[in-house]
């Protein structure tokens, strides 16, 4: 797909310094030095159980602005994982250890989207919205300026 060209300052840059962001596995990303220090917002395309990403860059600058797009995690998300491994518990295939992690990530999304500039969003990103629940990435970027860092 060719991008329009009004979105051209989302085409990837050749840059010098990398750094990591976030974990080494899922929720982790290589980034330019240089860019990071430039950016105001990050736009986020889904956010699973791993959003150390996020939670290391707003460490990393406490200006910056996080905004999540995933309509499919939400608090319910999160207590399915703890009753699936405590229901598991009983097949012996999970135990106290792995129920712990599942209710300390919990409680970790509780706090990190309390923040004021950090925003978790649950609609559907789309190409044509057909409801109030889904959202289009026109109207997405239409929002914001182009100091943005985006995360899929």
């Amino acid at each position: 797909m060719k991008l329009p060209k009004n979105l051209n300052y989302l085409r990837p840059l050749k840059t010098g310094t990398l750094f990591r962001i976030g974990d080494k596995g899922d929720g982790g990303y290589i980034v330019p030095r240089s860019s990071f220090k430039k950016i105001n917002c990050i736009i986020s395309f889904g956010l699973g159980d791993n959003f150390s990403f996020e939670q290391h860059a707003i460490k990393l600058n406490r200006k910056l602005k996080v905004t999540v797009y995933d309509h499919t995690i939400n608090f319910y998300f999160f207590f399915f994982k703890i009753y699936k491994s405590i229901k598991r518990m009983f097949y012996f295939k999970s135990n106290f250890f792995n129920i712990y992690n599942k209710i300390s990530i919990l409680i970790r999304y509780f706090f990190f989207f309390r923040g004021n500039n950090i925003v978790h969003i649950q609609k559907k990103v789309t190409n044509n919205p057909k409801s109030t629940n889904e959202v289009n990435l026109s109207s997405i970027f239409s929002k914001y300026n182009k100091k943005n860092f985006i995360k899929n």
